[in-house]
């Protein structure tokens, strides 16, 4: 194996330090990590793109928008084929919904086959509380992407009622979603507790208990079951069976 120049280490370190930075909350410091990585790449090196992706990101989450903005038409200048700096863009641009939805299709345009276009539309279109867009666009992304259980999450939490209930939001929809993300990702703790939260809701109280059970089964076992442990109590409660609240011994899926 040949050894890193000198250069490409020093990019490489400065860039997980900002990752670093960024996991512990500290943007500002991620984003002075990232642009000393680009400063070390050419004005038109298209090399520099996703680092630029990354300090508008930190440059966002410290409140530099206006910053954030600028670095990311930079990036999309500097590879104009790439949908990625488009979309953030049209994430920080929300309050304009045409110049927002310029942007996507824009995106669109440069990857039509890329299904996080449509999701970030419909991330969007349910931000502007426009349920129909926000349904037509997660349509487009199961045309992209019919078998993703993440995206079957996503669209199930897109359903959930929520206080006061939006018209459209339904727990049956979302249970239909939350099954296929089970069968889609089985081994997924988290999405078997999502599917077990809608049957709750339903009252389908047995097969909500066995969903949490199956979730806490599913932890990693440094990871206490937390709230899972008590909402699975509850859930067996409700259905008349033995209240264990944990995951019975010898049945971890690990």
């Amino acid at each position: 194996a040949h050894a890193l120049s000198p250069a490409i280490f020093a990019t490489q370190r400065a860039f997980a330090l900002g990752l670093i930075h960024e996991l512990q909350g500290a943007p500002a410091a991620a984003a002075s990590a990232y642009a000393a990585v680009i400063a070390g790449f050419a004005a038109d090196d298209p090399g520099a793109y996703v680092s630029l992706l990354a300090l508008a990101r930190a440059q966002s989450q410290a409140g530099q928008r206006d910053e954030a903005v600028t670095t990311l038409r930079r990036a999309a200048d500097l590879l104009p084929d790439a949908p990625w700096a488009y979309l953030e863009l049209a994430r920080l641009s929300a309050d304009d919904r045409a110049g927002a939805e310029a942007l996507i299709e824009q995106a669109r345009k440069v990857a039509p086959n890329e299904a996080y276009v449509a999701i970030t539309h419909a991330e969007l279109c349910a931000k502007w509380r426009d349920r129909l867009c926000a349904v037509d666009a997660y349509t487009r992304a199961f045309e992209l992407r019919p078998n993703s259980g993440w995206l079957h999450r996503r669209v199930g939490d897109f359903y959930l009622p929520t206080a006061p209930p939006v018209a459209g939001q339904s727990w049956e929809a979302a249970e239909r979603h939350y099954r296929a993300a089970v069968d889609l990702r089985p081994g997924d703790p988290w999405t078997h507790q999502r599917l077990g939260y809608a049957l709750l809701n339903l009252q389908k109280n047995a097969e909500a208990a066995a969903e949490y059970k199956t979730a806490i089964c599913l932890l990693p076992d440094d990871l206490p079951p937390g709230e899972l442990a008590s909402t699975l109590a509850l859930a067996q409660e409700r259905a008349g069976l033995p209240v264990t609240g944990e995951c019975p011994s010898g049945e971890s899926e690990q």
